[in-house]
C-alpha cells in the first residue's frame, strides 16, 4: 500500500496517536498540521500527500477552508474529514467542499481503517 497521508488537526497528542496507528497500518505520514494555513505551508515544503485526514474546528482556517483549497489546488488529493461533530449541516459542507468521506473521532481503528480503504479505491466513504 504505502499511501502518503497528512494529518491536520489542533490537538497534537490525537495527531501523535493517530500517526502512530497509520504508520502500524502501513502508511507512510508526511506530516502534520495545526490548522490549514499550516497544513499549506508544510505542502509546499514536504510534498503533496495522496489522502488528507482533515479535522474541521481549528484555528486561523478551519477544514472547510482547507478542503475547498485542496479541491481548487490539488483535486486530485482525497480528505477524509475527521471530527466529532455528528449534525448533517457539518458533513454535508465537508463534502460540498471536496471531502471523500466522513468519520468520527470516536470511531474504532477498524472504522477507520476501513474508511481510508474505501476512499483510496472506491473514492468515498
Amino acid at each position: 500500500m504505502n499511501t502518503t497521508i497528512a494529518l491536520v488537526d489542533d490537538h497534537v497528542l490525537l495527531r501523535n496517536g493517530l500517526a502512530d496507528h497509520l504508520k502500524e497500518i502501513g502508511y507512510t505520514v508526511l506530516f502534520q498540521a495545526n490548522n490549514g494555513v499550516d497544513f499549506i505551508s508544510k505542502a509546499k515544503t514536504f510534498a503533496i500527500p495522496e489522502l488528507v485526514l482533515m479535522d474541521i474546528n481549528m484555528p486561523e482556517m478551519n477544514g472547510y477552508d482547507t478542503t475547498l483549497w485542496l479541491k481548487k489546488n490539488y483535486p486530485d488529493v482525497k480528505v477524509l474529514a475527521l471530527s466529532m461533530y455528528e449534525d448533517e449541516i457539518a458533513v454535508i459542507r465537508m463534502l460540498r467542499n471536496g471531502a471523500k468521506g466522513y468519520i468520527l473521532k470516536d470511531a474504532e481503528p477498524a472504522e477507520l481503517k476501513a474508511a481510508l480503504h474505501a476512499v483510496q479505491t472506491k473514492g468515498f466513504y
